[in-house]
């Protein structure tokens, strides 16, 4: 997953500008949760009626017909392209790390991480608690809210965070992602209930691919373009990975204590912390735009 992460941005990153960027990204990003709900809807019939074997060729068909897509969407005129940059891949990985907004990224990456993990592991917790840990309506109650979900999800990132970037801007949303995950933390301390999880699941999942996603592959836009990729797989290939081993370590003493709430504390401390890492991840990023500018 995080190589098809990684590619799908870079990709993407190649083939619109920064304006068309800003417009564009959500609504891609939110394609995926369209597809999330034709597959969760279809998925059961399918299986059911042919085998989950089977399904691997259509796995496969689909793929061969993203790939011809990605091949045709060239387009006739080729971009004009810098002059190639050869660099050994040690050289490449200093020049990545000396970037102020790489490492803000990272830091951002990091705390996003384990706030979403813990916050996964206290929402799912509540659910199991309030279907009495039935799970065949706990499975009931996901699949349900996963098609209300995703739809609700598609619907923001087609029409609502695509106006919201004009009108707010990249930093704004930025940081109201950030906001939200603390709210989620502070709602289930306050008022446990399945609403309070349904909610914090919404924001963990739904709402961070259509307004937190879309606006994290506009950050690496601010870097050289050859700089870009290698710092996208910079973050998935070991931010990504080091975070989450450190995130199953902790979560995994904390959860031996009462009913989660030690994770609870913790993941609250950790979304402040991801607010204060969004605010210095946006003041770096305007900063390195106007470098860029003065490059120039």
């Amino acid at each position: 997953m995080c190589i098809r992460d990684s590619h799908w941005t870079v990709l993407i990153l190649e083939v619109f500008d920064a304006n068309q960027a800003r417009r564009l990204f959500p609504i891609l990003f939110a394609a995926t949760r369209l597809g999330g709900i034709g597959a969760g809807a279809a998925l059961g019939h399918l299986a059911s009626g042919r085998g989950a074997l089977n399904l691997l060729g259509l796995c496969l068909g689909l793929g061969a017909l993203a790939a011809g897509l990605t091949w045709l969407s060239r387009g006739r005129e080729p971009r004009p392209r810098a002059p190639e940059r050869r660099q050994s891949w040690l050289g490449m990985g200093r020049e990545v790390l000396s970037s102020r907004l790489v490492r803000a990224i990272a830091i951002s990456t990091a705390a996003m991480v384990l706030v979403r993990y813990g916050l996964r592991m206290v929402s799912m917790h509540e659910i199991n608690a309030a279907y009495h840990y039935d799970e065949d309506l706990v499975a009931e109650f996901l699949g349900q809210f996963r098609v209300w979900a995703n739809t609700v999800g598609a619907i923001l990132g087609i029409f609502v965070v695509p106006k919201l970037l004009t009108w707010l801007g990249v930093g704004t949303i930025n940081l109201l992602y950030a906001v939200a995950t603390l709210a989620a933390y502070a709602s289930l301390f306050i008022w446990p209930t399945l609403a309070s999880a349904a909610g914090a699941r919404f924001v963990e999942q739904q709402f961070k691919d259509a307004a937190k996603t879309p606006i994290s592959a506009l950050f690496y836009g601010a870097e050289p373009a050859h700089l870009r990729g290698a710092a996208r797989a910079f973050m998935f290939g070991s931010i990504i990975p080091a975070a989450t081993a450190v995130t199953a370590i902790v979560f995994e003493l904390a959860s031996r204590q009462d009913e989660l709430y030690l994770v609870a504390v913790i993941g609250t401390v950790l979304a402040g912390a991801f607010v204060f890492a969004s605010h210095l991840l946006n003041r770096r990023w305007r900063d390195r735009i106007g470098e860029r500018l003065l490059e120039e």
